[in-house]
């Protein structure tokens, strides 16, 4: 017995299917749709965060489309129309700032479950840059209604 187990396992013997050929359970895109749907449930149970972060939108919106209510549109006075944008630009980049901190306070889960093979690295990826995309959305879009009638770039 000692000297069949030292020869060791004859893999051309087995069944074709009863051997892992791949390292996770799920194929590429079947793991992104899970790991996507799953961090789509863990987005919209915080609630408070989410209305949080429109109404601050809306808020900033306000007070800038108060500072630069109904501007002048001649060729002299263009200069407070660019900026409004770069101060649209710079408000909606520091407003994303804190997913940093929910990625990092992830990273622990997202280490155990690649550590036991449960979903690759990019799949992990493409599933948390597709939950942020609503969102950030509905931020630029929010502010952007806001302002956009304010400011006067109707015309």
């Amino acid at each position: 017995m000692k000297a069949e187990l030292e020869k060791g396992f004859d893999s051309s013997k087995a069944h074709p299917q009863a051997l892992v050929r791949n390292r996770f359970a799920l194929m590429f895109w079947e793991m992104v749709k899970f790991v996507t749907a799953r961090q789509w449930t863990i987005t919209l149970r915080d609630k408070a965060l989410f209305l949080g972060r429109v109404m601050q939108v809306v808020i900033i919106g306000l007070l800038i489309g108060s500072l630069y209510f109904d501007l002048d549109k001649s060729l002299e006075d263009s200069r407070p129309f660019m900026s409004v944008s770069f101060l649209g630009v710079m408000f909606l980049a520091m407003t994303a700032q804190p997913e940093g901190m929910e990625t990092l306070a992830s990273k622990p889960v997202f280490f155990k479950q690649a550590d036991n093979n449960f979903c690759s690295a990019t799949s992990y990826a493409w599933a948390m840059s597709l939950t942020a995309v609503p969102t950030a959305f509905c931020d630029t879009v929010a502010y952007s209604i806001v302002t956009y009638f304010m400011v006067g770039y109707t015309t």
